[in-house]
């Protein structure tokens, strides 16, 4: 009969209710007693941080549908005609128009190398440019230096007007308002190639080609 107390003490000792803890590999979500564990409210578990214990704010990643508008420059005086729908709208290239801030004043004359053909028009062009219509016109180096435009006296007074450029060493995205190519395919790809950051041009294309 003196046993009974000590009995009744060790079952009182290991009962669930006194011998129950939490398990700290669980993160607190089992609770482990002396016969079985105990399993709480269930939680998924990731790979992905967790928020800081007692922090209750909410981090969530801002997301837009509307993506930036690229940046392109079409020289110094020229630029898209401002549409309603640019506002809240991406607008398709095939429907953008551009417009003239000022008069352009300089055009870049791209003639194909070595083409017997293209002289004439070359110097009836640039002829055009500079004396009826008072314009700036650069042009390549290498096609001044051409021998049928050197020994064409008559042609001396205008090339003298001529602002020439080197490919490669000379800057002239800001100086020039559009670009007249004479040649086919191969030259208005090399006209394109000259300019490549963000810059594009209007160009006319005259002569040949399938493009």
């Amino acid at each position: 009969m003196e046993m009974e107390p000590g009995k009744m003490n060790v079952s009182k000792e290991l009962s669930p209710d006194s011998a129950s803890y939490h398990c700290s590999a669980c993160h607190g979500d089992e609770t482990w007693s002396y016969n079985h564990p105990i399993r709480g409210r269930a939680k998924s578990r990731s790979l992905s941080a967790s928020p800081a214990l007692g922090s209750t704010k909410e981090f969530r990643r801002t997301r837009s549908l509307h993506g930036p508008c690229p940046v392109t420059t079409f020289g110094p005086k020229a630029c898209v005609l401002q549409n309603p729908q640019t506002i809240m709208h991406i607008q398709d290239p095939a429907s953008q128009r551009l417009t003239w801030n000022k008069s352009p004043k300089s055009v870049l004359v791209i003639k194909k190398i070595r083409d017997a053909s293209l002289l004439q028009p070359f110097k009836e062009l640039c002829i055009y440019l500079m004396e009826e219509n008072n314009m700036i016109v650069y042009v390549e180096k290498k096609v001044l230096e051409d021998p049928a435009i050197v020994s064409d006296e008559n042609f001396g007074p205008v090339k003298k007007k001529f602002c020439t450029f080197r490919e490669d060493y000379d800057d002239i995205s800001n100086q020039i308002d559009f670009i007249i190519c004479l040649g086919g395919d191969g030259t208005l790809l090399y006209a394109s190639s000259l300019f490549q950051v963000r810059l594009c041009f209007r160009v006319l294309r005259y002569y040949s080609g399938i493009m």
